[in-house]
């Protein structure tokens, strides 16, 4: 006979099965603890990744092309990082955000950020820093619990490795692996071709872009599997995306900073949305235009926030078609892509473009535009003339007036390339043909002393006197003219000091009861130290000369950074390019007359003028 239940055994199972219900619900809760990563990187232009199926395709490229949905027309809003990086983070255009470049500007706190979003909504918000372009002054820290900011004179190096920052965001993302996550990691590395790499046995790499890039992709393949072992992979947004492109040298009127053409404009972008496990990777391409603005709208419709954009020019959410492979925007959205950098370097105005299907307009005088579709490269201008239809004209100078945009006065054609040619100097070295281009440039140029300077550094380097003679007489510069005759110079009577290298060649006739440095003349504390080592005796000249050298070394350090500055396109907010020049105390070391102190030099200081390497 079957026996009734008894009410404490019912009791029991009600119990029991409230809280399995309540174990489960925790468990969902617990898988539903959401992350979004952002993986920003200069220079990641559209062909930066190969998801073809051939044996050249690296992990991290198998990966990204077998789990996440490509955006095979992905277009930055400017060429310059801080004002894209602002896009992503706010879902708005660099003419609504405000932010124009990588210097002075910054973002008000009057746009609402990703980050702010996120913190608002309990979840853990950190910014990792490569260095380089963007810095806590750039406003982006609002919103992050964490900015880590790189400082390159601190650390002695123009920006932190893909492998240190990867290393970084690990630590932090560990120390809540059960909470939701917010992180913009920012790689720099395809800024700096010039700097070593090394592969997995240790072997340097052939110094290049593409060494660079081999170095990221290593390293970002180690984050991924990281996340995986970690188990907050399939809970994860992760966003991989090209901050810029790449301005290939022989697009001869264009440098990085200003160019609007599609290589350096379209980039690469990667979405990889939340997943069950059981799911399989989805591995559709969207090939409609897309912005960098539409990665923060779609983050915003995430949280479940309204974005105020302009129904000028309007950012889109990719949820959809990241998610179910539906295209929500028109085929011809206008794109509107802009660089303040020539404003931002006081030598033009603001210039701009417009994208719009498969049309590239150029706001320029006259407007011309490209036909992307047949013409790949955008090496035919069409002209903007009485054949254009109507309603096109008034499409875009409506456009135009709307968004208040003014055509582009352009750069002069020989300041173009002598930005060119200067990264190809200091890139290497100088050689006859670069000598001869550059000599000829300060014939054209307004302001050639800026050029002549970088000459004469190499002549001095590289002990061409002849070459350094030359530029002395052309350019009236004494000290380089004495400098290349390589005799003692002797100092008569009359001699009536000018500069900090007159200063110097006074020293040898001081003694130490002197009347001390004259500082109205000379302002540099380097020349100061090395004058009263010369002008010292005893413990006083041990000391001035340990000054001197550590002085050097820092001076040295910043020259770099101008020199990786100008190699990456003058992107960095750092000070300018005075140091590329010949500094007195490199002058009067080169003297025949003070060979042992120019030993001594290079010997503490490998790295000075004075040794064989080249930048």
């Amino acid at each position: 006979m079957k026996k009734e239940p008894t009410k404490d055994w019912v009791k029991r199972k009600l119990w029991g099965s409230l809280l399995l219900c309540f174990f489960c619900l925790s468990c969902e809760f617990a898988e539903k603890n959401e992350n979004i990563f952002i993986l920003a990187v200069d220079g990641l232009d559209g062909s930066a990744f190969n998801c073809l199926l051939t044996e050249s395709q690296s992990s991290l490229e198998k990966s990204i092309c077998e789990e996440f949905v490509r955006f095979s027309h992905a277009h930055t809003t400017s060429p310059l990082s801080v004002p894209s990086m602002a896009s992503i983070l706010t879902g708005l255009y660099p003419y609504q955000h405000k932010l124009s470049d990588n210097g002075s500007s910054y973002l008000s706190e009057k746009n609402w950020t990703l980050a702010e979003l996120a913190y608002d909504r309990n979840f853990h918000t950190a910014f990792f820093s490569g260095g380089g372009s963007i810095w806590r002054k750039s406003g982006f820290a609002q919103g992050f619990e964490l900015f880590q900011e790189y400082d390159n004179y601190l650390d002695q190096k123009a920006y932190s490795p893909a492998d240190s920052l990867v290393s970084s965001f690990l630590r932090w993302s560990g120390t809540y692996s059960q909470k939701s996550q917010f992180s913009v990691i920012h790689f720099t590395d395809l800024l700096f071709p010039n700097e070593p790499t090394f592969d997995d046995f240790g072997i340097e790499r052939s110094k290049g872009r593409d060494s660079q890039i081999k170095e990221w992709k290593e390293s970002v393949a180690k984050l991924m599997i990281a996340l995986k072992k970690r188990q907050i992979w399939d809970q994860s947004y992760i966003v991989v995306v090209g901050l810029n492109g790449h301005t290939p040298f022989d697009r001869e009127n264009e440098i990085s900073a200003l160019n609007l053409h599609s290589e350096n404009t379209q980039v690469s972008m990667f979405i990889k949305p939340p997943r069950k496990k059981r799911d399989r990777g989805l591995t559709w391409t969207i090939d409609s235009n897309v912005a960098l603005a539409d990665i923060g709208a779609s983050f915003f419709e995430h949280f479940g926030q309204e974005l105020h954009s302009s129904n000028v020019v309007k950012s889109y959410s990719l949820l959809t078609a990241v998610e179910k492979n539906k295209v929500t925007w028109p085929e011809d959205r206008p794109i509107l892509i802009e660089s303040s950098w020539g404003k931002w370097k006081n030598i033009s105005n603001t210039r701009s473009a417009l994208l719009v299907g498969k049309r590239l307009y150029l706001f320029e005088d006259p407007i011309h535009y490209y036909n992307t579709l047949i013409d790949r490269k955008e090496l035919v201008p069409i002209s903007f003339n009485e054949k254009t239809p109507s309603i096109e004209k008034l499409y875009v100078y409506e456009l135009l007036e709307n968004i208040g945009l003014d055509l582009w006065s352009g750069v002069n054609f020989f300041e173009i390339r002598k930005w060119k040619l200067g990264s190809l100097l200091w890139s290497d070295k100088m050689d006859d043909y670069l000598f001869a281009e550059l000599n000829f440039l300060t014939k054209r140029l307004s302001n050639p002393r800026e050029v002549a300077n970088w000459l004469a550094f190499f002549s001095l380097k590289q002990e061409e006197w002849a070459k350094l003679k030359i530029l002395g007489e052309t350019h009236s510069e004494e000290n380089w003219r004495m400098l290349a005759k390589r005799k003692k110079i002797k100092l008569n009577k009359n001699f009536r000091v000018r500069d900090c290298f007159d200063v110097l060649l006074l020293a040898d006739q001081i003694k130490e009861d002197s009347s001390g440095f004259p500082e109205d003349v000379c302002g540099s504390s380097l020349v100061q130290n090395l004058y009263l080592w010369k002008s010292s005796q005893g413990e006083q000249a041990d000391y001035w000369r340990e000054k001197f050298l550590s002085d050097y070394r820092f001076f040295l350090y910043r020259r770099d950074i101008s020199i990786q500055n100008f190699i990456s396109g003058m992107l960095m907010d750092v000070e300018g390019t005075n140091t590329l020049a010949p500094h007195a105390v490199e002058m009067y070391l080169s003297l025949p007359e003070n060979k042992s102190l120019k030993n001594i030099v290079t010997r503490r200081i490998p790295n000075s003028i004075f040794s064989k390497q080249t930048y």
